[in-house]
């Protein structure tokens, strides 16, 4: 979906504390799910998904993903996810589907099966960051693991596009670029493990980092809006080793664009920044050297990433909001905030 070409109802995306509250509640008559109904065309992401089939895995109780999908078509809302072109190379807008909802979940649920080795390396890296006691030599066999899985996947894919002439060159190069980069990979993850063994074996890289600039979380959770972004900028800016940095060298954004080659699109700068600000501590999430810790990180910064398409986000969860929200405000990005209050029956403004 490009802006240009929407036309609907204002776009309202729902955090899962939102979503858990309409399913606990859900009254088909109570004037906040028709509001909601009537006023908003409600959007829902994979990540909605992912944390509806968390509810399914947790139980082993279908019923526990059910009513989150029921709940959801009785609000007719729709899919949204990021657009990529054929070469799975992500663009700068996004497309809504008004597919059933339970269709997109049994979708999510068969990707999941195949590609949910690779969470486990990605929860690992984050990890790496956040966590004191480190088994280098298991985050290195988990990462050679994921990546020949991956691999396998891959392979299985091009022999099954070779009946297909429009897909098959384009299939085995795609195929021959990953298996010829495994040794650069290992290489690469053998230096960056190094490197954090040498300085933080066995303590936290965030705290290290906090300790040596002098900036606790405590100083920063002090900052409020508006300018929240140059508000914590401007504590760093004269310290050591930022003096010849500019704003969006501390935030990373410079270094991930040079990765990319190319300017990130908003939405990917406010997985950066998001993460940065867990990072320095600024109203950093709870339990973030856990795993289940960083699946609700991550969920919440793709959370934000959606949102940014959006109208209107709701949500509950105040640190989330606050961090969003800066960000939002740096990059120009127009979203609303909106939160629900049952107690008082009142619909959102």
């Amino acid at each position: 979906m490009d802006e240009n070409q929407y036309s609907g109802k204002p776009l309202a995306y729902l955090d899962q504390n939102i979503l858990d509250l309409f399913v606990k509640k859900f009254d088909e008559g109570h004037v906040i799910y028709n509001f909601f109904k009537d006023n908003y065309q409600v959007v829902y992401s994979d990540t909605t998904l992912g944390e509806i089939y968390k509810a399914f895995i947790n139980s082993q109780d279908e019923s526990n993903s059910t009513k989150y999908l029921k709940v959801l078509e009785w609000l007719e809302a729709h899919h949204i996810r990021i657009a990529c072109t054929t070469s799975f190379v992500f663009l700068n807008h996004c497309i809504i589907s008004p597919v059933s909802v339970f269709q997109w979940f049994e979708k999510y649920v068969e990707n999941k099966k195949e590609w949910g080795f690779w969470d486990k390396h990605v929860y690992d890296q984050f990890l790496l960051n956040y966590k004191k006691d480190k088994n280098f030599d298991e985050i290195k066999k988990e990462a050679l693991l994921a990546y020949d899985r991956n691999l396998e996947i891959m392979k299985n894919a091009n022999n099954e596009l070779q009946e297909f002439p429009q897909f098959k060159e384009q299939s085995e190069a795609m195929f021959n670029q990953i298996n010829d980069q495994k040794k650069e990979y290992e290489q690469s993850l053998d230096f960056m493990l190094l490197q954090i063994k040498k300085y933080s074996e066995n303590d936290k890289m965030s705290e290290i980092f906090r300790n040596e600039i002098g900036i606790q979380a405590k100083h920063l959770n002090n900052i409020t809006k508006p300018n929240v972004i140059e508000k914590i900028w401007s504590l760093y800016k004269e310290k050591e080793g930022y003096k010849n940095f500019n704003i969006n060298d501390f935030w990373t954004i410079t270094i991930n664009e040079k990765i990319n080659g190319r300017n990130l699109y908003n939405y990917e700068k406010v997985s950066v920044f998001y993460n940065m600000m867990n990072f320095i501590g600024f109203q950093q999430d709870t339990k973030i050297d856990q795993i289940d810790g960083v699946q609700r990180f991550m969920s919440d910064f793709t959370h934000a990433q959606m949102a940014s398409f959006c109208d209107y986000f709701f949500t509950h969860d105040k640190k989330l909001e606050i961090k969003t929200n800066a960000i939002y405000e740096y990059l120009g990005v127009h979203t609303k905030f909106g939160n629900i209050n049952f107690i008082n029956e009142k619909a959102p403004d």
